[in-house]
């Protein structure tokens, strides 16, 4: 397939200060797995800043933003936690072919699946290189590509991809603009992505296996794994599906500073999973059991160590063993908590610290960040691994011998099992309170982290299934995933 180059943007944002002018402003700094912050920087306007990015942007929607979705479609949606960002690395099975490289990427659970992958080398001239994964007929690619670089401009990312399978077809993966705008370096295909919640639906599968081999029920009560207050009351479906009850923690509707201080007061330490859920036993409830619909990420730190106390082993393993090797996701891994494992640096990204200042995450490290949201949160993917993630979710809705349907049944209040919902005049009413009737006839995972967006969409009605990555964090995308759902509709 021939290499296509499109002019793009050119990854500058001249009415932005470069972040690092921030960070020589304060010193002495700490460097703390990536991100390094400035003990000069006052703490109150840190937590003022970080309460803005809402640290797994999870936020109610404002209702002056919401989006007027006419189209007969809803949208369930997982907006989203944690990651980080960095370079990708290349398979060294990979074919060289001079300046392209072509690799096989399985999309679905059959051995027969497959499509190639062509990637440019890095641009000869100044135009923003578009790499192309080898598209099935049906898939419009400049339109794609077209439809990549209006987000690239609306959002202000200086790169992204997008990913189509329609019918069950192999995946057509592009990508456009550059990582970081000072090297100019593509947009790789196979890049790391920080996925953030949609780790949530990784979570729900670890434990819908476990059910399977008979070492937890669902509805189990969570005191019969973990001494929680009122743990006879929850059951581990209400942690999946956000109805526990129990407080927030790293949420942008939390009210206190207390995720933010646990962060700084130590940004070194790789915490394990049973000492963070240990020093959250005091995090007010925000209701009774089973009553209302309350997203917090506490729900799933609490559901992941479930997971480990019912099997004895750290999630990590559990994530290596029935999520990523079943499914040969060879760039997805679980880098927080006890034995993490390791895979390629996430792409970079850039998000806005202050009004009129770009930090890239290049600057800054999340090691203790990401082991204090673990299970919501800490995973990391890349876009075919998500696309065949996708694919058995959404399409098999198996995992092996495990039946994953039970993830896609999304309550009234607007979550599944690792899966949200958006109603197409509501939105993502698992914050606000959905409508009587809302309809969720599009499922969807989506991650969202200061400098990274991830969606995963899939509309059952016509097969399809779509993904966006932006290097950049905080834009609306309901209206835009809508819109690449029918982009990918039309040949």
């Amino acid at each position: 397939m021939p290499v296509r180059h499109r002019g793009g943007r050119s990854g500058s944002h001249g009415e932005f200060r470069d972040g690092s002018a921030l960070v020589a402003r304060f010193a002495p700094s700490v460097t703390i797995a990536g991100w390094r912050l400035q003990t000069g920087l006052p703490t109150a306007h840190l937590r003022t800043r970080e309460r803005d990015r809402n640290t797994d942007l999870i936020r109610a929607r404002d209702p002056r933003r919401k989006l007027s979705m006419s189209r007969s479609v809803g949208v369930l949606l997982v907006l989203v936690s944690v990651a980080v960002g960095a370079p990708s690395c290349v398979d060294d099975d990979a074919e060289r072919v001079g300046s392209v490289v072509t690799t096989p990427i399985n999309i679905g659970t059959g051995p027969e699946a497959g499509a190639t992958a062509t990637t440019t080398a890095a641009p000869t001239t100044e135009q923003t290189p578009t790499t192309t994964l080898a598209p099935t007929p049906t898939v419009n690619v400049e339109a794609l590509t077209r439809f990549l670089e209006d987000r690239l401009a609306e959002s202000g990312a200086e790169g992204g991809l997008v990913a189509v399978s329609k019918g069950g077809a192999d995946a057509t993966i592009v990508s456009a603009g550059v990582t970081d705008a000072s090297s100019a370096t593509p947009v790789p295909i196979d890049g790391a992505l920080p996925v953030a919640s949609i780790t949530k639906s990784f979570v729900a599968a670890v434990l819908l296996s476990l059910q399977r081999d008979g070492l937890v029920e669902l509805d189990d009560p969570l005191g019969d794994y973990v001494d929680w207050p009122d743990g006879e009351a929850i059951t581990v479906r209400q942690l999946l599906d956000h109805t526990s009850g129990v407080g927030p923690w790293g949420n942008a509707t939390d009210p206190t500073s207390r995720f933010l201080d646990t962060v700084l007061s130590d940004l070194t330490t790789n915490r394990t999973l049973s000492s963070v859920v240990e020093s959250l036993r005091d995090v007010e409830p925000i209701g009774q059991p089973g009553f209302q619909t309350y997203y917090s990420n506490l729900n799933y730190l609490l559901a992941g160590r479930v997971a480990e106390v019912a099997s004895g082993l750290p999630f990590a393993r559990l994530f290596t063993e029935r999520i990523t090797a079943p499914l040969e996701l060879a760039s997805t891994y679980y880098p927080a908590g006890e034995s993490p494992t390791s895979g390629p640096a996430p792409l970079p990204g850039r998000f806005e610290f202050e009004e009129g200042v770009l930090v890239s995450t290049t600057a800054y490290s999340n090691v203790g960040f990401l082991s204090l949201l673990g299970p919501s949160a800490a995973g990391i993917s890349s876009a075919a691994d998500l696309m065949r993630w996708g694919d058995a979710l959404f399409r098999e809705r198996r995992l092996g011998p495990v039946d994953l349907s039970p993830m896609l049944d999304v309550r009234p209040g607007g979550y599944g099992l690792g899966v949200a919902g958006v109603d197409p005049t509501a939105g993502s009413c698992v914050f606000e309170g959905c409508p009587t009737g809302a309809k969720f006839e599009v499922l969807a995972l989506n991650g969202e982290v200061p400098g990274s967006s991830t969606r995963l969409w899939y509309d059952p009605s016509t097969d399809t299934l779509v993904l966006l990555y932006l290097n950049r964090d905080g834009s609306e995308l309901d209206g835009p995933m809508l819109e690449l759902l029918a982009l990918a509709r039309t040949p």
